[in-house]
C-alpha cells in the first residue's frame, strides 16, 4: 500500500508490486517498548524488530539514528 507516495510516479506500480511484501512484525508490544527506548518511529524499529523476527541478515534502511 503506497499512502505517503500516493500520486507520485510510479506508485501504482510500487503499489502493485508482486516482490513487494508487507509483513507485520509479531510483538506489538516490544515494538512500542522500543520506540519508546531509542526514540524511533514505528517503521524504523518495525524493520529491525521484523529483521530479527525473520532472522533477516540484511536489512535496509536510511535513518542514519537508526543504523546506529
Amino acid at each position: 500500500m503506497v499512502i505517503a507516495g500516493a500520486g507520485l510516479p510510479a506508485s501504482r506500480e510500487a503499489a502493485n508490486a508482486p516482490w513487494i511484501e508487507v509483513t507485520p512484525v509479531r510483538d506489538g508490544d516490544a515494538l512500542r517498548a522500543k520506540m519508546t527506548k531509542t526514540g524511533l518511529g514505528p517503521g524504523e524499529v518495525g524493520v529491525v524488530l521484523l529483521a530479527q523476527e525473520l532472522g533477516a541478515p540484511v536489512v535496509l534502511i536510511d535513518e542514519r539514528k537508526a543504523l546506529r
